[in-house]
């Protein structure tokens, strides 16, 4: 397996190149420093598993929101790990909360002709 797919491939940590704004990531570990202990500990969760979509990107820094939510956060990635996730691994987490999935603003509007 190339160097490259074995970097891209789900299960596999990101690196700066490797990510773009509207992907799919997740928090796979907190780098075991005091500033991510401190930035860790001024959150509700440690944001493992949580399916984020990446809304913006100015390095160090991500503007990520939870998949089926509004609020976003934003994450230093010099104090946590990323991994890439499947859209399916985010629609599952959409299912679960009882959120619809966006649709086409044209299929189901209420048009009144």
């Amino acid at each position: 397996m190339a160097q490259s797919e074995s970097r891209n491939s789900r299960g596999a940590l990101l690196t700066a190149d490797d990510l773009t704004v509207g992907g799919l990531v997740t928090v796979h570990h907190w780098k075991r420093t005091a500033r991510a202990s401190m930035a860790m500990a001024q959150r509700a969760d440690s944001g493992m598993g949580t399916a984020y979509r990446i809304q913006a990107i100015d390095l160090p820094y991500l503007v990520v929101q939870p998949v089926g939510q509004t609020s976003t956060s934003v994450l230093d990635i010099r104090l946590v790990s990323l991994m890439r996730i499947s859209e399916s691994f985010a629609q599952a987490q959409i299912a679960s909360q009882g959120v619809k999935p966006p649709q086409d603003p044209i299929d189901g509007a209420d048009i009144p002709f």
